[in-house]
């Protein structure tokens, strides 16, 4: 990937400006996947201590039975969609490598205008909406809303999709995960699994990390996980 040389520069300058030396500038996509990749990792090695406890436990108590772990499981294709405000961001990954990365003109701003136009709402309650709040609201026409203007980005993922059959490099995807604002737009997590046919989850990079509670209000962490993908990411660039 490459980036205009002016753009980082300017970037440099506003970091240098709020105070901060910059050590790196990284491109989000990567960031994601970093986050991804970790969050995985971590979870691997909790089902990796799970089984063995397990494996202990049969042997204490003289059980036999086989455990169900699938050992030779195929390698997954998986889209990491990050929903901006104004963009979102497609990176296709597989086995760790990046297999294409796209930015589509579609974000969050784009459901909360709907929502304003054709609900009537505020500006601040839109926004509400968008994260999931549907209090005093028609919860099935957000939904419609939502399945309208998140087919811009089924209909952006198909390219990606074509690309990668004509190369050769995967079939479909396997699994999506979705960050950032838009993470937490009703309906569109089931959206996308139902056009794909595949798994769909929100990221949650907090899960593999320890912090402090006290950081966050009750259930802060939960809705602000997804829009702290890329800054995890970020934190865990090795090489810094």
């Amino acid at each position: 990937m490459a980036a205009k040389k002016d753009m980082i520069l300017g970037y440099a300058e506003l970091i240098r400006d709020a105070g901060f030396n910059p050590m790196v500038i990284d491109v989000a996509s990567f960031a994601n996947q970093n986050a991804w990749e970790y969050l995985l990792n971590h979870q691997e090695e909790e089902f990796e201590d799970s089984a063995d406890q397990a494996e202990a436990q049969d042997e204490e108590f003289g059980d036999e039975d086989e455990a169900l772990v699938d050992e030779g499981g195929d390698v997954e294709t998986v889209a990491l969609l990050d929903v901006g405000g104004g963009v979102t961001n497609v990176h296709i990954v597989k086995d760790g490598v990046p297999l294409f990365t796209r930015d589509l003109p579609l974000g969050v701003t784009n459901f909360v205008e709907e929502f304003q136009k054709q609900l009537g709402l505020t500006y601040e309650t839109a926004q509400r909406v968008a994260r999931g709040d549907l209090e005093g609201v028609d919860a099935q026409l957000v939904t419609e809303i939502v399945h309208t203007v998140g087919s811009e980005i089924y209909d952006g993922l198909e390219p990606s999709l074509s690309y990668m059959k004509t190369a050769g490099e995967s079939e479909g995807f396997d699994r999506i995960v979705l960050s950032g604002g838009g993470a937490h737009l009703p309906g569109l997590l089931a959206f996308l699994a139902e056009r794909y046919g595949v798994p769909c989850e929100v990221a949650d990079p907090l899960q593999a990390l320890d912090y402090e509670p006290d950081l966050f209000a009750a259930g802060e962490a939960e809705e602000l996980g997804p829009m702290l993908t890329v800054g995890v990411g970020l934190a865990l660039r090795e090489g810094v």
